[in-house]
């Protein structure tokens, strides 16, 4: 292989590695959820978190 594309593909490699050791996720977990859902007769919904 050409020298520059051993270069570009070995720069583009290390990046990727930075990218996978600071991908870091702050989210909120929700593990359990219940909710009663009432349709009517004309299709409206109510839905109540129990």
């Amino acid at each position: 292989m050409n020298k520059t594309i051993k270069k570009y593909l070995l720069i583009f490699i290390a990046f990727g590695f930075l990218l996978l050791l600071t991908n870091k996720v702050n989210a909120n977990s929700i593990n359990k959820i219940n909710m009663d859902v009432y349709i009517d007769a004309n299709g409206n919904a109510t839905v109540t978190e129990v």
